[in-house]
């Protein structure tokens, strides 16, 4: 019934953005919204991916300056030895 449900409730998703998009074409005002060219799902999907990317990046950036910092301590100590 959830699966259901959660059908139901794209099928209006789909519809609102029909009848927004035809709204749109009629107005004088401006404005063109656009109906969506590929399965929302899919763009959801998509940009989840993304933001999964994102995240491995922003990991990957920080062990870059983890080990930058470590070789500037390492040459600090090189040159401030204590006699």
């Amino acid at each position: 019934m959830e699966m259901e449900d959660e059908q139901a409730w794209m099928q209006g998703q789909y519809t609102l953005a029909a009848v927004m998009h035809g709204l749109s074409r009629l107005s004088k005002k401006g404005g063109k919204i656009d109906y969506p060219d590929k399965p929302m799902l899919r763009e959801q999907a998509e940009k989840r991916k993304e933001e999964h990317l994102t995240e491995n990046e922003k990991k990957n950036q920080r062990e870059k300056l983890l080990m930058s910092l470590q070789l500037m301590q390492i040459n600090f100590n090189k040159t401030h030895k204590k006699e």
